[in-house]
């Protein structure tokens, strides 16, 4: 529900109900991983402590991971969201989500060949996904392989 109220932009509303969760939950992963995503959208530096409390209670959340990745990769720590992210991925390596994050991540950091391979990899994971095509084909564009 926190997630869906701050997909429609209410964070009065998801700030709410992420008091009353944590208030009867306070060691809760997921939840501490959903503040941190409402800070971020409110661009409150405190969403990477969330996001790394959220990481410190699981290590294998990947909201935590994700949303700490996210959060540096905005911050221009691109280094620091890639190895993150290839940290979570060598202990579960068909995670798909934290995939498409790596695939992002190395696009900003300018590593086409790394996030076509990335791409692939998801594609040879969940054929019907519908982001990896998209973003490979805008790498293959801007390559000059529009042929492939």
């Amino acid at each position: 529900l926190a997630a869906a109220l701050l997909q429609q932009g209410d964070t009065r509303a998801t700030a709410t109900l992420l008091e009353t969760a944590l208030a009867r939950f306070p060691r809760s992963a997921a939840l501490l991983a959903r503040r941190g995503d409402l800070l971020a959208a409110q661009r409150d530096p405190g969403a990477r402590a969330a996001y790394g409390q959220a990481l410190a209670l699981d290590p294998r959340s990947p909201e935590a991971v994700i949303g700490l990745a996210s959060f540096d990769l905005a911050a221009g720590r691109t280094a620091a969201a890639r190895q993150l992210l290839e940290q979570a991925l060598a202990r579960d390596p068909a995670r798909v989500d934290l995939l498409l994050e790596l695939g992002t991540t190395l696009q900003a950091a300018g590593d086409s060949a790394a996030a076509e391979r990335i791409y692939r990899r998801v594609l040879e994971l969940v054929p019907g996904d519908v982001v990896a095509p998209v973003e490979l084909s805008g790498i293959l564009r801007r390559t000059g392989r529009e042929a492939d």
